[in-house]
């Protein structure tokens, strides 16, 4: 008989399972159940970072990636990954090189497996692959996807057993990738590119480019000429009235002399 729960944590789910009586393969009978929290620790922690090629994730233009994949056993009891931790490479990514400090790690096909290594209580291992990604057109504006997956699993030396299956992992989790490791839509460079959207210039024409608009000359010489007409109307009124002032004033200095 066999009882399963399935519970979700952050970026990882996490499958426990304990077994009575009938082995769920290949977990062995009389296992222990593992604390969520515990299983989460298990799991791998494998943080990416550019190392060569396009900074900027370019159609048809190579990106070297360098990840690490780190876990810590932080049980008080030895923890046996004999089991393959398995990584499911995307489409337009594939192994360059890769290492191990413990266990083996191997490349077949579009998977990537590290295995066959116990860690005793606070140990810790790691191991370093390199990536090349080379985005192609369906690409275009969105991530590319490293990993579409990976799986791990653990036994401890009392029998529990962890299983841990994890997210796809992709170019946006790369730090030193510009533009949050989204591939560019245009262009062939290696460097990012933006292209600033314009639009058309309206106005009355002050710093516009180009010849003068027609529509624009005709208010302005009504003005022009309407500014005249105010000018020569205030020059008038001003010459009749000093006119007015002036002529009695002259005529009794005439009559005076009579």
């Amino acid at each position: 008989m066999v009882h399963s729960r399935r519970v979700r944590m952050g970026f990882v789910s996490v499958v426990l399972t304990v077994a009575v009586g009938v082995a769920y393969a290949p977990v062995v009978s009389a296992q222990q159940p593992v604390p969520p929290d515990v299983v989460q620790r298990l799991a791998p922690d494998c943080p990416a970072w550019y190392t060569a090629g396009a900074r900027q994730l370019t159609l048809q233009q190579p990106t070297r990636i360098e990840m690490v994949c780190r876990v810590t056993n932080p049980l008080a009891e030895a923890v046996d990954y004999a089991g393959a931790m398995a990584f499911t490479l995307g489409e337009q990514a594939r192994m360059a090189e890769w290492a191990a400090l413990r266990g083996q790690m191997s490349a077949a096909g579009n998977q990537m497996r590290w295995s066959d290594f116990v860690l005793n209580p606070g140990e810790s291992a790691s191991a370093t692959v390199v990536i090349e990604v080379t985005p192609v057109t369906a690409d275009a504006g969105r991530p590319v996807v490293l990993f579409t997956g990976a799986r791990m699993a653990a036994r401890t030396a009392s029998g529990g057993f962890a299983e841990v299956a994890l997210r796809p992992i992709t170019t946006e989790t790369v730090a030193g990738l510009l533009s949050g490791g989204f591939v560019l839509s245009s262009g062939t460079g290696s460097t990012a590119r933006m292209t600033v959207p314009t639009s058309p210039r309206t106005g009355s024409g002050v710093g516009q480019e180009g010849p003068a608009r027609p529509e624009l000359l005709i208010p302005m010489l009504v003005g022009l000429l309407a500014l005249v007409l105010c000018a020569a109307v205030v020059s008038a009124r001003f010459l009749i009235g000093n006119a007015g002032e002036t002529g009695p004033r002259h005529r009794r200095r005439l009559g005076g002399h009579e």
